[in-house]
């Protein structure tokens, strides 16, 4: 069922089921689709709403699956090496290895699976297998050790839409023998499982025969005893057979064997029976998918052919059975039908829930054959559900109208749709089955509605009745009166007209009027519209009416349609009292203020957002309203104010209210939590407030009791606090320090740290950096270290081994440096140690170093700085490495190469000079290298005694730089030295916050501002400036001011002054040059003195650095084109010129020395000149040369 709509009216739906060709439904309302005859399986329906113009809407697909019947055992055998077998219910079988037990199956809902079970064994799963047409082949291995018993078989099959049936039978297992049965004497044999010995009947279903095998003498002849019509019975050889000639059932017959000495042996009695044709029943009713209410009729037709045994003797059903052998069969009761004995007619009782029911008929003839009948039918015992929709319930109707009833069947199918206008005497049918409307015309003189009426029914014949339930009203056909203008009870202050309109369906006359009461007056009316004009002065204050009503032209009236309206001349007026303007206020506050009218206040409006919105007042002529300011931005803000007087004449009032609800701003930054103070406290922070500041106390309180305040300070109100707090007199302990902050409009903000009272507390410290402990060390010593103190000392001492050795001066950092003299230690293990004595007279000392040092050995030391040095931008890091030996080593080894030269034998001598020479050589350096990554890889510097490291800083972070500088000689040995730097390449950030921009200061002039660094801040500068700070600057789109020079050109020589643009790349310039009138031996047409205006843009820049590396950072090459102007004094007309050119400049070398603020850029450039000349005499392009040198101011 679809249902769409559509402003211009449905044409109908098309729908295509899956990707048949589509079909058109033409309905203008709900439209039932019907799908009959669905195959198993997925499908997908497309419908889309057709509109009166042929436009179709979205389509809406909707998939579905239909479930097909279960599936169905079609046959089974067994296949092995020696054939295939069929076998029935209870047949014998013998099988050898490898044998498979198979059969095929039909599943039009697509088959998953077959699961066998042989006897109480565990279940086996059947290979599945393509057969032949719909057919599926299933497979499972017979398994060797089978009993010879019977064998108990089942199998549940297994279909795609989880339907599922089960085959149950017995099968017997017996020895394979060329003789099945022992013949232990003459006789007729036969084990064929279509043989019931209990009754002594066989049933032939098929052409197979019975055969016999003889034992005994050659055979003469074989008959029945009887005459058997339905039989044949021949030999050949020792075989028998018996076949079926057509269908019956026989009395009992022996078979009669006779051999060729005539004697007779005898098999039976034995009743055949022969049903080789299923019997054939053609149903029509139930009908498939049909909808039945009540008992299910059975029509069904016999087959003519089919008479005596072969006739259909019962008919048996069963209910939602998905099988015959699970199946609870019920006999049904038919009988012939008296004009058509071929017919059979009957009914039965489908109880149980409404929908749909599968019922399996199961038709059986004289002979014992049956054949089993599946359909489907629909059980529906709800009446359709319906309702009318137009007009609605109880709604008063006249004249013509329309009508609609719409209708529903949620368990079932509507079949058809009716409607009657004589109370049901008569139907006509509708032409859909669920919706229908209908215009009817009731006339004012009947009142007969309750005779329209609408009746569904279902595919099962369940119906529904409708009748209207509205009523008829012949009293709306009277005409009627609308007044639009004025409103009612609307004030007027000016002339005003009473404008309208009548309506009636059978044509208006005239309208009459009459004001407050008084005589009526009348006014032809030529259309529907009316007007009346009134003047302020012929009417009075107050309130008035006027009354109107309209005639039709047969003289029907309708009803009277009064207005009120009001006249009034003055407004109302009103006054803010509370809050006043210089009151800042908060959150939630209480406005009042006074209203009066002479004719009273009816009520006071209040708008915050600019008028947009008003707002009721509690109060007349007194009143009051609560604002939550939280709602608005801080600031001055409207109060709009609307009185309203009895007439509803409309004042109005404005005043300002200033709002403050953003609190403070207090950043505290000394001091830090939990740090530790001595007996006074630093205050450092600032605070702000978008309007203005009322107090800011300092709270120290006490942690273990934290709501008592042990000391309150009251601090400036300047934006910055810089404040020492004293605490003498507070015990040592814990404490807490708040700022409270308060506005005038007292928002409050806090900000807390938590510090440490100690007065005998000090963070003073010095150490040795470098050598540390266990170093070995030789040939020159350099000691250094850093200390922390409240006040730089004046000198560090040096102590070795206790030794009070030297004293060094420490840098405004901390760090200090000392290189001991040659030989001032001597060979062995020492102790190193250094100290200083603080302000309070307290001698700080660091911890003991200690090293083992030899004075002869290789060294190396940095001697461009220190540790502790802040380095600039890519700087070098030199020193010096070489091998220190002392006088007493040096006597040493030349008393030892003496000594082994005159121990030596006579045919190997030594030279003592060249064993010397071969340890200077030796003790040469070989290689300097530096590690940036605590020794984890080294990096060559330039040079080996004297060396060289180019510190690239532009690819470091800042922070500590840490060096380890390791110098290899050729003999092997090597020597080490560390040295730790600081890179800081963000420069220091300053903000002023007062005094704010274009303010007004008398006498005195207070700045704040906030000035950080990342590492240490060393000074805070204020100058004052006179007059506007634009005079200290350079325009923001100006880059650079330059010195040009040049030679040669237009001119002989020039000089100029330009500005750049655009990081340097389009340069402005203007200049003088001079050019004499003769110049170069010749005579010049344009000559004197030259003024020029240059606009160069750089097309091409050439850094050197990006190919040879940051060390040629300084070198760079461009190339610009652009345009010059030059105006010449002098020409050999006699009269002054300006000439035009376009200039192709190169400008290398240029050179950019990045430590200089001014002068950094020098430049050499090449220009070539192309002069456009326009004159009577000569013209066109001359080009010159010309060389310059260029140099930038800033």
């Amino acid at each position: 069922m679809v249902s769409g709509r559509s402003s211009l009216g449905l044409q109908g739906y098309r729908y295509q089921l899956d990707k048949e060709a589509p079909q058109l439904i033409e309905t203008p309302g709900i439209a039932l689709v019907e799908l009959n005859n669905l195959s198993a399986g997925p499908h997908t329906l497309t419908i889309t709403a057709v509109d009166l113009l042929g436009r179709e809407s979205t389509s809406l697909k909707r998939s579905f699956r239909v479930v097909g019947p279960v599936p169905q055992l079609v046959n089974i055998g067994i296949t092995q090496k020696s054939g295939s077998t069929s076998l029935e219910r209870s047949s014998t079988f013998s099988y050898e290895a490898g044998a498979l037990l198979e059969g095929s199956v039909t599943a039009s809902n697509g088959l998953t699976g077959v699961e066998l079970r042989l006897a109480d064994r565990a279940p086996l799963k059947a290979v599945l297998k393509k057969g032949t047409g719909a057919e599926t082949v299933w497979q499972v291995p017979l398994p060797l050790d089978l009993p010879f018993d019977r064998i108990p078989v089942r199998i549940i099959i297994t279909d795609g839409a989880g339907l599922s049936v089960t085959k149950q039978f017995d099968l017997y297992r017996i020895m394979p023998s060329d003789n099945p049965v022992k013949f232990d004497k003459p006789g007729l044999y036969t084990n064929d499982a279509r043989y019931t010995a209990k009754d002594g009947s066989f049933r032939f279903t098929s052409d197979e025969a019975l055969v016999f095998r003889f034992i005994g003498q050659p055979l003469a002849s074989v008959r029945f005893d009887v005459d058997t019509p339905e039989l044949t019975v021949n030999y050949e050889g020792s075989l028998i057979s018996v076949r079926p000639v057509k269908e019956g059932k026989t009395k009992p017959v022996t078979i009669i064997a006779k051999t060729v000495e005539g004697d007779e042996f005898r098999w039976g009695p034995c009743t055949f029976i022969v049903s080789v044709t299923d019997p054939n029943l053609t149903i029509t009713e139930p009908r498939q998918d049909g909808w039945y209410k009540g008992p299910i009729p059975f029509e069904a037709g016999l087959d003519p052919t089919q008479t005596g045994l072969m006739k259909i003797q019962t008919v048996e059903y069963a209910v939602d059975s998905f099988n015959s052998e699970d199946a609870q069969w019920t006999t049904l009761t038919v009988s012939p039908d008296s004009k058509d004995p071929l017919k059979l007619k009957g009914e039965f009782l489908l109880n149980g829930s409404d929908g749909a029911h599968s019922i399996l008929f199961r038709a059986t003839n004289g002979l014992g054959r049956s054949k089993e009948y599946r359909i489907t039918v629909n059980r529906d015992t709800q009446n359709p559900r319906g309702r009318i929709i137009l007009p609605p319930d109880q709604d008063p109707v006249n004249g013509q109208f329309t009508i609609a009833a719409l209708f529903n069947d949620p368990e079932g199918q509507l079949a058809s749709l009716s409607y009657s206008e004589d109370g049901g005497k008569t139907w006509k049918p509708s032409d859909t089955n669920d919706f229908e409307t209908r215009r009817f015309d009731l006339s004012a003189q009947s009142s007969k509605a309750e005779q329209i009426r609408f009746k569904a029914v279902d595919a099962a014949g369940n119906e529904t009745e409708l009748t209207g339930a509205f009523t008829l009203d012949v009293a709306a056909d009277k005409p009627r009166v609308q007044i639009m203008q004025p409103e009612e009870m609307e004030v007027l202050r000016e002339d005003f007209v009473i404008a309208g309109a009548a309506f009636d369906d059978d044509g208006l006359a005239s309208i009459q009027y009459r004001f407050d009461n008084g005589p009526l007056q009348k006014l032809a009316l030529e259309g529907n519209s009316f007007n009346l004009p009134i003047k302020l002065a012929d009417t009075t204050d107050n309130e008035h009416t006027i009354e109107v009503f309209a005639e039709d032209i047969y003289g029907v009236r309708g009803d009277p349609v009064v207005r009120k309206y009001r006249i009034s001349k003055e407004e109302p007026k009103a006054e803010i009292k509370s809050p006043t303007l210089d009151t800042t206020v908060r959150g939630v506050v209480e406005i009042s203020g006074v209203a009066s009218d002479a004719n009273g206040i009816k009520e006071v409006l209040l708008s915050f957002d600019n008028a947009v919105t008003f707002n009721t007042c509690t109060g007349t002529e007194q009143w009051t309203y609560r604002l939550d300011t939280r709602n608005l931005k801080s600031g001055l803000h409207s109060i709009y104010v609307k009185p309203i007087d009895g007439y509803e004449t409309t004042g109005f009032y404005a005043g300002l209210i200033s709002i403050d609800n953003t609190p403070p701003q207090v950043m505290l930054d000394v001091p830090v939590d939990m740090s530790i103070s001595r007996g006074s406290l630093a205050l450092s922070g600032r605070i702000s407030d978008d309007t203005q500041l009322a107090s800011c106390d300092a709270v120290i309180f006490n942690k273990l009791q934290p709501d008592k305040a042990s000391k309150t300070v009251s601090l400036p109100l300047d934006p910055v606090i810089q404040q020492t707090l004293d605490l003498a007199g507070l015990p040592k302990g814990e404490y807490g320090i708040r700022i409270v902050v308060r506005d005038k409009a007292g928002n409050e903000t806090v900000s807390s740290r938590d510090f440490i009272l100690d007065p005998d507390f000090t963070d003073e410290m010095i150490a040795i950096a470098t050598p540390v402990r266990g170093e070995y060390l030789a040939g020159k010593l350099r000691i250094q270290g850093f200390l922390r103190a409240s006040r730089l000392p004046s000198a560090v001492n040096l102590l070795i081994d206790g030794i009070d050795t030297a004293s060094i001066t420490p840098k405004p950092n901390g760090w200090f440096t000392l290189d001991l003299p040659d030989e001032t230690i001597k060979e062995g293990s020492h102790t190193l140690l250094v100290r200083y004595t603080n302000n309070e007279n307290k001698v700080i000392t660091s911890e003991p170093v200690t090293i083992t040092y030899k004075p002869s050995g290789p060294w190396i030391m940095v001697n461009a700085f220190t540790s502790g040095d802040y380095i600039p931008g890519r700087p070098w890091l030199k020193g010096t490495a070489g091998w220190f030996l002392s006088a007493t080593d040096a006597e040493a080894e030349t008393s030892a190469d003496a000594a082994l030269a005159a121990s030596a034998p006579k045919n190997k001598k030594i030279d003592p000079k060249a064993l010397a020479r071969s340890r200077q050589q030796g003790r040469q350096v070989a290689l300097v290298e530096v590690s940036l990554d605590n020794g984890r890889t080294f990096q060559p510097a330039e040079g080996t005694v004297d060396w060289k490291f180019r510190l690239e800083t532009q690819d470091y972070p800042e922070g500590l730089l840490p060096l380890l500088i390791r110098a290899t000689y050729k003999n092997g040995d090597r020597a080490l030295t560390k040295v730790i730097l600081n890179l800081d390449k963000t420069p220091p950030s300053v903000s002023m916050l007062h005094p704010a921009e274009g303010g007004r200061f008398n006498q005195s002039l207070k700045v704040y501002g906030i000035a950080k660094d990342d590492v240490n801040l060393a000074s805070v500068k204020v100058v004052l400036r006179q007059g506007d700070k634009a005079g200290y600057q350079v325009p923001a789109f100006i880059q650079g001011l330059y010195l040009d020079t040049g030679a040669l050109g237009d001119t002989l020589y020039n000089a100029g002054l330009g500005l750049t643009f655009f990081d340097d790349n389009v340069k402005l310039q203007a200049s003088y040059g001079y050019t004499p009138q003769l110049y170069n031996g010749k005579e010049q047409r344009f000559y004197g003195n030259v003024f020029s205006g240059k606009l160069l843009a750089n097309v091409a820049t050439l850094p050197f650095g990006y190919f040879f590396g940051p060390d040629w950072n300084f070198l760079s090459a461009s190339l610009a084109v652009g345009a010059k102007f030059s105006y010449f004094t002098e020409t050999a007309s006699g009269q002054p010129l300006i000439l035009s050119a376009v200039v192709g400049q190169l400008e290398f070398p240029r050179f950019k020395f990045e430590r200089l603020q001014y002068f950094s850029t020098l430049s050499l450039y090449s220009e070539v000149q192309a002069w456009f000349i326009s004159a009577e005499v000569s013209g066109g392009i001359a080009f010159r040369a010309s060389f310059g040198l260029r140099s930038s101011i800033f």
